[in-house]
């Protein structure tokens, strides 16, 4: 519907996209059912030869359509690749790559001529004079079931071309079958293990697996090719066999693949700490509490405090709010209250709250009391 097709406009124009760009057009595409593959090709002065096809296998979940799930190393003998093959040619001569990379998006949906035969109707997503992406992970599948890869092709092909001369045009013999397996995060949480990777080592199809998050990191639901926590390959002589490794990965995902010490649907906001006076070894503090990944919030007990001119001309502490406490206020319970309200609009969970240097004992004792962090109360302040 036109208020479907609006709101896709406001999702993604002004918005930064996954490559960190602010996106300042949006371009509207048809909706084109069927099965999408990628063609990559490599060209020497026009000469267009394929390197690899790629069948995508996207499915609904998570709340969201065409997340990828992987894709499988096709051969290229059928008549729908052969298809997809010769239209390739077409979209290069068209746009002018006649030199180079190209990476391919197309895809393949069916139609029924006038003498009632069903053929292949391949029809443009995307084409860029470029390799394939994916970091790169799919290079070692190439090799081992084809001989070769696009990125040797091509530096090849700029140069002596040997390696491209030999190749035939549009086709290449699959030795294996191979599947680049994208792992799907069905939670959002803290990672605290990855106990799904002992596992898929031990698969009859296992290469290689490679991890986008480690245990600490926030991992997000997967939702689209950024969001997503690795990426496994696969090759084995059965279809079927490797087929079937990649179900096994994705049957891990609900339950077995990665551990989370806490699961949460946003990235859990960092805390705070808070430094009372960050003077003499109250500095090395203060510099550990932004080594160790919080925010830091400096108090200075004293106005026109000279513990405030030694921290900024003698470090490098670069603290997320700095805060002075009015002590020459004759109502301090009034004082201390405003001091924990400009800590509180940092807008951070406010973790500890300690002193840094013996001045500023008695306000970080009040402050943590009042504020109800971990302390010493304020009963014997005056003692300490």
């Amino acid at each position: 519907t036109l208020e479907e097709a609006e709101t896709a406009f406001n999702r993604i124009l002004g918005k930064v996209n996954g490559l960190g760009l602010l996106n300042e057009v949006v371009l509207v595409q048809e909706f084109l059912a069927g099965q999408e593959y990628v063609i990559d090709k490599v060209s020497r002065d026009g000469v267009h030869k394929l390197v690899a096809v790629w069948k995508y296998d996207k499915r609904s979940v998570n709340k969201a359509n065409f997340v990828y799930f992987g894709m499988s190393l096709m051969p290229t003998d059928s008549e729908e690749i052969q298809a997809l093959v010769a239209y390739a040619d077409r979209i290069l001569d068209a746009v002018g790559i006649q030199q180079g990379p190209s990476h391919m998006e197309i895809m393949l949906t069916w139609v029924t001529s006038s003498e009632g035969k069903r053929v292949p109707d391949p029809c443009l997503v995307e084409v860029g004079a470029r390799c394939h992406g994916g970091e790169g992970t799919w290079l070692p599948l190439t090799v081992e079931c084809i001989g070769y890869n696009q990125v040797s092709v091509t530096l090849d092909a700029y140069l002596s071309g040997t390696l491209f001369n030999s190749l035939p045009k549009d086709s290449y013999a699959l030795k294996r079958s191979a599947r680049e397996v994208d792992m799907v995060s069905r939670h959002g949480g803290i990672v605290r293990a990855l106990p799904g990777e002992n596992i898929i080592r031990e698969l009859p199809s296992f290469r290689s697996i490679n991890w986008e998050v480690k245990p600490g990191d926030y991992c997000a639901v997967t939702v689209d090719c950024f969001t997503r926590p690795g990426c496994v390959q696969l090759v084995n002589d059965s279809e079927d066999a490797c087929q079937r490794d990649l179900e096994t990965i994705h049957d891990l995902e609900m339950m077995g693949l990665i551990d989370y010490s806490v699961i949460c649907p946003k990235p859990p906001a960092v805390g705070a700490v808070v430094v009372v006076d960050p003077f003499s070894s109250g500095a090395n503090l203060a510099a550990m509490v932004l080594q160790w990944g919080y925010k830091l919030i400096l108090v200075f007990s004293e106005m026109d405090s000279p513990v405030a001119k030694l921290v900024s001309k003698g470090t490098n502490v670069k603290p997320t709010l700095m805060v002075q406490h009015d002590n020459n206020h004759p109502n301090q319970d009034f004082a201390i209250a405003q001091t924990l309200s400009a800590i509180d609009q940092e807008g951070s969970p406010i973790l500890a709250i300690l002193p840094g240097a013996e001045t500023g004992v008695e306000l970080s004792d009040r402050l943590a009391a009042r504020y109800g962090t971990r302390s010493n109360g304020e009963e014997f302040t005056e003692a300490r």
